[in-house]
């Protein structure tokens, strides 16, 4: 099985080939990104079976605190 996750633009593109079995099952799913992820910093990582993705939000992005003088 292969699965590969790709940036394309504003869209986060998952897809996954079988090549082990009779069947070819192959999917792709695309995401929208919003405009404040950082998409330099989506990282992925596969576990037991179970793909996980994360997403960091722009610095510019973040909440700051201004101070009250």
């Amino acid at each position: 099985n292969d699965i590969s996750v790709e940036v394309e633009g504003n869209h986060l593109v998952i897809k996954g080939e079988d090549n082990e079995s009779y069947w070819t099952d192959d999917f792709t799913k695309k995401f929208n990104l919003p405009a404040y992820i950082d998409s330099n910093s989506i990282k992925a990582k596969i576990k037991e079976g179970v793909l996980s993705i994360t997403l960091q939000k722009k610095k510019e992005s973040l909440p700051k605190k201004i101070k009250i003088s």
